[in-house]
């Protein structure tokens, strides 16, 4: 029998879907999962990684509403702010960072990319790094770069 974990909404206190939790064999499935493709992702071209973050950042934008909304009943977020200030940035992150992609020499972290945090003009500091996520300061998620890659087709 599988364990879950209800979803509750902040606002209202509404359980809207449980969500399962994963025992240590899973995890370290997970973990291998990721371990195999991250050594494919490393060998991708510098065209195809910038491909994906464009993508991503295009679908981000065409469904914000839609992420905007799943983020503040998973929070309790002001949806205005989710969708006039954290997807915008999220959305602008991706695409500076699609063009970072290319700068295989480096330059792009000598000039400052680490320094900056999320992307250009942001300068809230890194909680963490999860993955292919990027925690920041005031947001405590990214609403794209944290769903599913089968959500984004």
């Amino acid at each position: 029998m599988t364990r879950t974990l209800d979803l509750t909404d902040p606002a209202t206190g509404e359980v809207f879907g449980t969500s399962p939790i994963a025992s240590q064999p899973e995890v370290d499935a997970a973990l291998e999962s990721a371990a195999q493709a991250f050594a494919i992702w490393r060998r991708s071209t510098p065209a195809h990684r910038q491909l994906a973050l464009l993508k991503i950042a295009d679908t981000l934008e065409a469904r914000a509403a839609e992420f905007a909304d799943l983020e503040v009943r998973e929070t309790g977020k002001i949806r205005s702010m989710v969708l006039d200030e954290e997807i915008p940035e999220c959305v602008s992150a991706l695409r500076f960072f699609a063009g970072a992609a290319r700068q295989l020499e480096g330059t792009a972290a000598r000039a400052g990319v680490v320094d900056l945090d999320v992307g250009p003009g942001d300068r809230r500091p890194v909680v963490g790094r999860t993955g292919p996520r990027l925690r920041v300061g005031r947001h405590p998620r990214a609403a794209a770069s944290e769903m599913p890659h089968d959500r984004f087709s």
